[in-house]
């Protein structure tokens, strides 16, 4: 919950408060590849260490679908970037 929108390093911050762990940026790649039935309009961003993108800028996978059709690519990464409160990431549960 941040219906406001936070920063990624709040974001963060929150996950790791409520025992969950970043995700290995393999799970960006295994997840496009297995969830082909991904519903029209889902947008989930990985959450995970950034790596470089192209561009040499800092950045975290996307798992999308739209009507053009399932994607995966980078978006912002920086732990400053904003993201709105509709945006959803996915964490890892803590191993005990």
């Amino acid at each position: 919950g941040f219906p406001n929108g936070a920063t990624l390093e709040k974001i963060y911050k929150r996950a790791d408060e409520m025992g969950l762990d970043l995700c290995p940026a393999q799970v960006g790649t295994e997840l496009r590849l297995s969830y082909k039935d991904q519903p029209n309009g889902e947008y989930l961003r990985i959450a995970m260490k950034s790596v470089a993108a192209r561009d040499g800028r800092p950045g975290v996978f996307n798992v999308d679908r739209n009507d053009g059709g399932l994607w995966l690519h980078d978006s912002r990464g920086k732990p400053d970037d904003e993201w709105s409160g509709r945006n959803r990431f996915v964490f890892v549960p803590r191993k005990n």
